[in-house]
């Protein structure tokens, strides 16, 4: 009989997690025969935070169901939790299928196995993990050593590790990449690609943060509100916002003539008809300048056209709050309650397609929450969306 033989996986250890004692006993298996000898195993996913806490797993799978819980809500907890963001997690169901696919990706896997998986599969799905691992190391490096030299005060050198870090691929390729390999059922592939963009994006929101601050530390003020705005919308596609927050307060303090990249969001989006990229992008233009009432005002405009009429009253009373003389306010406030509510005019409704400059957005959607997913990826396909990419 002849033997197929697959190669050795790199990673060292690794974590089991499953509700059935069979079937992870038949998983940690699997892994000794990819020469991955350290595996210790878990059945709920409070024992298995007690394991990662003093066990470091390279990688962990993670059945579907736990004794306490889905595997989802415990992966979606690792990614919420800053000791074990980085652990690639491999899903394992008997669930096939696209939407089981993207619902794993949405929660931060690495990787989705179907049940029963064979030997190729599972070295398929090491090698893939650590791939996306070598990958998102390299580039953190790079912004760790960029972060180093702008502090030194080497503005040329942080420019250039920065600069390195956001030509490395374009996110919305790497999606659009996933969805064609996910209309094609290349679920290996699609869930790599669709990873790959979700990490590249949130390593570009601290890029283009730092390439701003060393562009501006040049003097060169055009610049750095390029990249200030890059480091805007990446930070809302990511919903990485309050975690950067005192870095975009820091750079908005240091602007002369107080550039707010969230507010020239806010009004682009305003036009595309984009009323919850809208809402997003005024609140957090308004995190960076409270006491600017124009915000205020253009935030009650997006709360009416999404028929808010509470909310749109109170952002008005927020901006005379700050001036009692502020002309738009003033009207807004009038017509929102002197002539009735259909008086402003008649309000817009969001589009059914999305626009491609908001490609971005459909990450955020596909990959986070797996809203409308297969909605999103059929608006994406391309005339070739059917042949393998």
């Amino acid at each position: 009989m002849i033997m197929h033989l697959v190669s050795p996986s790199k990673f060292r250890s690794a974590l089991v997690i499953g509700k059935s004692e069979a079937l992870t006993k038949v998983d940690k298996d699997f892994l000794k025969r990819v020469d991955i000898r350290d595996v210790r195993t878990a059945f709920s996913a409070a024992d298995a935070r007690r394991v990662l806490s003093r066990f470091p797993a390279e990688i962990v799978i993670c059945a579907d169901e736990l004794t306490d819980g889905s595997g989802l809500d415990f992966v979606r907890s690792l990614r919420g939790d800053d000791r074990f963001r980085d652990v690639p997690v491999v899903m394992v169901s008997t669930a096939p299928g696209r939407e089981a696919v993207l619902q794993s990706v949405a929660a931060g896997c690495a990787g989705y196995l179907v049940r029963p998986y064979s030997l190729d599969a599972l070295s398929r799905h090491m090698d893939a993990a650590w791939r996306l691992r070598k990958f998102t190391g390299e580039q953190t490096e790079l912004l760790r050593r960029a972060g180093v030299a702008a502090n030194s005060g080497e503005m040329a050198k942080a420019a250039h590790d920065y600069e390195t870090v956001v030509s490395v691929g374009d996110p919305v390729a790497y999606f659009e990449d996933g969805a064609r390999y996910l209309e094609n059922g290349r679920f290996d592939q699609a869930i790599e690609a669709f990873n790959k963009a979700v990490k590249l994006n949130e390593l570009y929101a601290e890029a283009y943060l730092g390439l701003s601050r060393s562009y501006a530390g040049k003097g060169f003020t055009n610049q750095a509100r390029k990249y200030f705005g890059k480091a805007a919308y990446a930070s809302l596609v990511d919903r990485r916002f309050a975690e950067l927050k005192e870095q975009f307060v820091s750079l908005y303090r240091d602007e002369a003539d107080g550039f707010n990249p969230f507010a020239a969001l806010g009004r682009e989006m305003s036009k595309l008809r984009d009323l919850a990229g809208a809402e997003e992008a005024f609140g957090c233009a308004l995190e960076l300048s409270p006491r600017d009432g124009s915000l205020h005002v253009e935030l009650a405009r997006v709360y009416h056209a999404q028929r808010r009429s509470e909310k749109a009253l109170a952002s008005v009373n927020a901006a005379l709050a700050l001036s009692e003389e502020d002309n738009a306010a003033l009207d807004l406030y009038l017509r929102l309650t002197g002539r009735g509510y259909d008086d402003i005019g008649e309000p817009f409704e969001e589009p059914v397609a999305f626009k491609p400059s908001l490609t971005m957005r459909i990450i955020n959607a596909v990959l986070y929450m797996a809203v409308g997913a297969t909605e999103a990826i059929h608006r994406l396909r391309r005339p070739d969306a059917t042949q393998a990419a």
